[in-house]
């Protein structure tokens, strides 16, 4: 009886110890586990102090649950508008690679973009619109830049933005825009490749159209015929080269009057051209 008494009693000790230790280490694994949920104390340090790749970190080793998304969105949020440390374009899209939605993923991007608009390249508009996840997140990204950069962007800029786009209205948009905005120190071969990189036809003569009601002074005749040729409607087409021999008339030698009025594909355009520089010169 004292035999069975003594190994009960063990047995109770070495029960008591094993829950002890079992109860240690559950405690250990739920603070193990709360560590990977982002605190709000922990989201505001994060956003403070450290670089961008660390809220990366955090967000990749969070633990999965309705209320650690939603601080991750905040914090998120909170990031991509720069509220925390400054982003590079590497970092915004990394950071928006490490989340969990399409909405979060797309927002951070376009987020990014409006706020430093001004200090983005065109290269890195680009870049920013292709690593979204909607149509409409890649050309919101992309319209946005357009309309703080046309001043400072270059030809081969503003036609790979546009190329960028997923709609041709924005694609068409950008480009009419950035003709009409820098018209006055366009090249008559910047006109005829901006022209020639719109996807509708009402762009393309449309951004020619801009530039011949502005630059007749400085244009040489091969170069407005070059111009005119690009057009995809024969009333721009001749309208342009009329309108150049209306304009230039009091400078025309009697060969470029011929090759503007050769150039035209109207009967009546080629007259009108021949019949100006006969009534002015005699």
């Amino acid at each position: 009886m004292r035999t069975a008494r003594r190994l009960a009693m063990v047995g109770l000790a070495m029960a008591v110890a094993v829950s002890a230790v079992l109860a240690g280490s559950e405690d250990r694994l739920r603070a193990g586990a709360a560590k990977k949920e982002l605190s709000p104390g922990e989201l505001h340090s994060v956003k403070a102090d450290a670089p961008a790749k660390g809220l990366v970190a955090k967000l990749r080793d969070a633990k999965p649950g309705a209320d650690a998304q939603k601080k991750l969105a905040l914090g998120l949020s909170s990031y991509g508008t720069g509220d925390g440390p400054g982003m590079s374009v590497d970092e915004a899209i990394q950071l928006a690679r490490a989340t969990r939605t399409h909405d979060e993923h797309n927002g951070i991007l376009i987020r990014f973009a409006e706020r430093h608009a001004n200090g983005l390249s065109a290269s890195d508009a680009v870049r920013l619109a292709a690593a979204t996840t909607y149509k409409d997140a890649n050309d919101r990204i992309l319209r946005v830049f357009a309309s703080v950069a046309n001043g400072r962007m270059g030809i081969n800029e503003v036609i790979a933005l546009a190329r960028q786009c997923q709609y041709h209205d924005n694609h068409n948009g950008i480009l009419i825009a950035f003709a009409e905005e820098n018209r006055v120190r366009l090249e008559a071969r910047d006109a005829v490749m901006l022209a020639a990189a719109t996807t509708y036809k009402d762009a393309n003569d449309k951004i020619l159209r801009a530039y011949a009601s502005t630059n007749m002074g400085r244009t040489s005749v091969g170069e407005i015929i070059m111009v005119a040729r690009q057009s995809q409607y024969h009333d721009t087409h001749n309208g342009i080269l009329v309108r150049y021999a209306q304009d230039r008339i009091h400078d025309l030698s009697f060969n470029d009057a011929q090759a503007l009025a050769q150039a035209t594909t109207y009967v009546d355009s080629h007259n009108q051209i021949l019949r100006l520089y006969s009534q002015y010169h005699g």
